[in-house]
């Protein structure tokens, strides 16, 4: 018998994107081709006894509807079947006797805080006749003591199975080639030894193969992997890769038909709704070894370049890296523009500047493509300055531009170098310019929004400023407000940007912090506004 397995972990990994609502025929069709694939190990899915039954997800609340929603449909001696329970989400007592279950074996997860926990269950899982899969979560969380007690622990267990975890795909060739070592000297023989593997590096097919190449057919093994590449964020192995290659290499007989077929007729219109995979956010959260809810954090404010999000990621406690604790990156997001300046001189240079002159904002709303032949015939006009916010539009040539915001002027500053002497560039001091050659810096902390929701909004920021200038009249363009229709919001060419808000609630605050000006300033409109 081969020491190499494969274990499919579409129907529960793959569950993560769709919230593993495959629909009834097709789990019943995923399986059986999967069966046929030959492969050694079907999951079938997740417990979770928050979850109702519902026959069409491949998650349920107790073992014994996995009978009810496969009914006879994949009982093959050849093919092992197993169910997951990530420790806390199901009670042993919703895990019944595997005498009665279609399930051959319950693969436990538990993370490092809560080992002994996850072998008291783990034994119970044996009491009830399963094979025990033992998944530490997050492997790269463990010292190499926690690592060697751990396993020491787990092999009294005397489990089927022991996993490298890389929950959050940090694992590189070199140190996946450590920790199979380390597994490998203190796990007896019998016991396999599996490797899981998340995409965000690109590089988890990679890596199997070299786990396979320096276990040369020394240890029983299992690797993980799904249809496509099917599971939470970055996803997992592909199995047709996986599978090609071990055709290939190992005289395996994997049915490759069977596997492409499952991508073409089911797979294939999952993803053309769903994302996961490779991709730029998942490479970060990897880079900075960190949950990628930090990431995604981080994203929906669209106020950082990628400097400045490694900058705040890398301040992310130790101990809470791979646990997202949202009060904690609040902070460090709050405390990254807390940099200041003593803008004195700069205010009295503006203010020196705008005297005597019409003052014309544009933004980069909708209107100020669509209305762009109003506006430039209007700025056209004598005596007035035109100040650009966030954003150069390439149909106006405005005097000054504005920037609060680092990821609008990451992405536009380039447009800009050719024609900057004649832009004067001004940035808060919130943003990095150790890259750019800016003209004016003006203080965050003094002209910043004081609603923390939207505090680098630059109309408000250049209210604000102006108010400080003396400024008597202001008039807008392309101040249109937010919509649900985000291709609204911006010039066509503008990159948009995911809102952390809804559109009501973003209008309604900035209405709120507009009426603060009333008794202040005179603002204008030149072009359609949601605002009064």
């Amino acid at each position: 018998m081969s020491k190499l397995k494969v274990l499919d972990c579409t129907l529960r990994d793959g569950g993560f994107v769709n919230d593993w609502n495959f629909g009834h025929e097709q789990i019943i069709n995923i399986s059986k081709r999967l069966i046929a694939s030959n492969i050694e190990i079907l999951e079938l899915g997740m417990l979770n006894d928050s979850r109702e039954f519902d026959i069409n997800r491949s998650i349920t609340p107790h073992s014994k509807y996995f009978n009810d929603i496969f009914s006879q449909h994949i009982k093959n001696p050849e093919v092992m079947t197993v169910g997951m329970v990530i420790l806390g989400e199901c009670d042993i007592s919703n895990v019944g006797e595997c005498s009665e279950s279609i399930l051959d074996g319950i693969r436990v997860v538990f993370k490092k805080d809560y080992v002994d926990e996850g072998i008291e269950y783990a034994k119970r899982v044996i009491e009830k006749g399963y094979q025990l899969f033992v998944q530490p979560a997050s492997i790269t969380d463990y010292s190499y003591e926690e690592l060697v007690s751990m396993l020491k622990k787990v092999s009294e267990l005397n489990p089927y199975a022991v996993y490298i975890v890389d929950t959050y795909g940090l694992v590189d060739k070199d140190k996946l080639i450590d920790y199979y070592r380390v597994f490998a000297e203190i796990l007896p023989e019998e016991i396999n030894i599996g490797y899981h593997a998340h995409n965000n590096f690109n590089i988890a097919y990679s890596n199997c193969i070299e786990l396979i190449e320096i276990n040369n057919d020394k240890r029983n093994l299992i690797l993980d992997s799904s249809v496509y590449g099917m599971g939470k964020n970055a996803g997992n192995t592909n199995t047709e890769l996986l599978c090609t290659y071990l055709n290939e290499n190992y005289d395996s007989k994997y049915n490759m038909d069977v596997i492409i077929e499952i991508i073409y007729y089911e797979i294939k219109k999952i993803k053309e709704k769903y994302s996961w995979g490779y991709e730029l956010k998942h490479y970060i959260s990897a880079f900075n070894k960190c949950h990628p809810k930090y990431v995604d954090f981080l994203n929906e404010k669209n106020t950082l370049t990628i400097e400045g999000m490694n900058t705040i990621l890398s301040r992310i406690d130790q101990d809470i890296k791979t646990t997202f604790v949202k009060e904690h990156i609040t902070e460090l997001y709050s405390a990254y523009f807390d940099g200041d300046v003593n803008d004195d001189s700069v205010v009295l240079d503006l203010k020196e500047n705008f005297k005597n002159k019409e003052l014309v904002v544009i933004c980069p709303g909708r209107s100020s493509y669509d209305e762009k032949d109003k506006i430039s015939k209007y700025v056209s006009e004598d005596d007035k300055i035109v100040v650009c916010l966030n954003h150069f539009s390439k149909h106006y040539s405005p005097d000054y531009v504005l920037f609060s915001n680092n990821k609008r002027l990451s992405q536009m500053y380039y447009q800009l170098v050719d024609v900057k002497e004649d832009i004067k560039i001004i940035t808060s001091s919130n943003i990095s310019t150790d890259v750019y050659d800016t003209d004016f810096i003006i203080s965050f902390n003094k002209f910043k929004c004081q609603n923390e929701k939207i505090i680098t909004n630059s109309a408000i920021m250049f209210l604000n400023l102006c108010v400080e200038m003396g400024i008597e009249d202001i008039t807008f363009a392309g101040l249109d407000g937010y919509t649900e229709n985000s291709n609204a919001n911006y010039e066509t060419d503008f990159v948009e940007y995911k809102q952390e808000y809804s559109s009501e609630e973003l209008n309604k605050m900035i209405q709120c912090e507009l009426d603060k000006f009333t008794d202040k300033i005179n603002i204008n409109y030149l072009t359609k506004t949601v605002y009064r």
